[in-house]
């Protein structure tokens, strides 16, 4: 049942099947590539940058998702055509799914390790600014990532996940601080208010006590401040607040979607009956990438 949900999630809050880039994209280097972990063959796409780029996104697909329907849905591809000033990686999770330390995950993938290798891939082709952005169980790596590896990190941004509790249990004392960035709705039916990650997938802290854990983390003061509001769009029935760490050694952002769902906001998105119905709302107030872009000042 879990797999079938998961399907039909996939299939409708992305808006789209498996996608292949079928032309050159102007100014980016574009293709595929491997890299061989612990003996395990793993794969990744690649937007690249032509000249000059020092900066680079790695970009964490959700459960049950794939690296080309993430790249479609999410537009990250759009902002490196537009900008031309980063580049873009989408791992590829074994079994559609990362091993973000829940042992509920069903993972034992070495995933730390893959993603640290595409960092040193890269470090030795002059990359040398490294950021992750992932959805749900990509989101929940990212903050792995953030516990394990935070100084070859310069941010995180992390979309319809808090942190875990498994996480939480192991990064508790950890000091180091990294612009970090969450995009969450307060009616996400999967990362649901009574602490579970649904269907049984282990345990999470809510959004409240992550945004605080940040907030000690970047050593910000204990409150937040309330930057703005955008309420322009009639038919997606979200609100996105945006919060923000005040006198942090890193920035922290919190964006409340309020009334949204467990979706990735895009003003693309699709809102359809079935899928608000599983899923909840899609916020088309703002485009998730363009945040990201923002926030990272890439």
């Amino acid at each position: 049942m879990y797999k079938i949900l998961t399907v039909i999630v996939i299939l409708f809050f992305s808006g789209c099947t498996a996608f292949e880039i079928k032309e050159p994209l102007e100014g980016i280097d574009t293709g595929s590539s491997t890299i061989s972990v612990n003996g395990v063959t793993r794969s990744y796409e690649y937007r690249l940058v032509s000249e000059n780029g020092t900066d680079l996104v790695i970009a964490l697909h959700g459960g049950g998702d794939s690296a080309s329907s993430f790249e479609e849905y999410s537009k990250i591809t759009d902002e490196v055509t537009g900008t031309k000033r980063f580049g873009v990686i989408y791992p590829e999770g074994i079994d559609n799914h990362w091993n973000d330390g829940r042992a509920e995950s069903g993972s034992t993938a070495d995933d730390v390790r893959f993603i640290r290798d595409i960092i040193n891939r890269y470090e030795g082709r002059g990359y040398s600014k490294f950021y992750l952005i992932g959805m749900s169980n990509g989101g929940l790596m990212a903050q792995r990532m953030a516990c394990e590896i935070p100084a070859e990190l310069e941010g995180i941004v992390v979309v319809s996940a808090t942190q875990s509790t498994y996480l939480q249990t192991e990064c508790v004392s950890d000091t180091t601080a990294l612009k970090s960035m969450f995009i969450f709705g307060d009616s996400d039916p999967i990362f649901s208010s009574d602490g579970r990650i649904n269907p049984n997938r282990g345990t999470h802290i809510g959004m409240s006590a992550t945004a605080e854990y940040w907030l000690e983390r970047n050593s910000c003061e204990d409150t937040m401040t309330l930057e703005k509001s955008l309420d322009d769009v009639d038919d997606d029935q979200t609100r996105v607040d945006f919060y923000r760490g005040d006198s942090c050694s890193k920035a922290f952002k919190y964006l409340d979607v309020v009334g949204g769902g467990h979706r990735w906001p895009d003003p693309s998105a699709q809102n359809n009956l079935v899928i608000t119905a599983i899923a909840g709302y899609a916020s088309h107030e703002i485009s998730t990438a363009k945040e990201m872009v923002s926030f990272f000042g890439l």
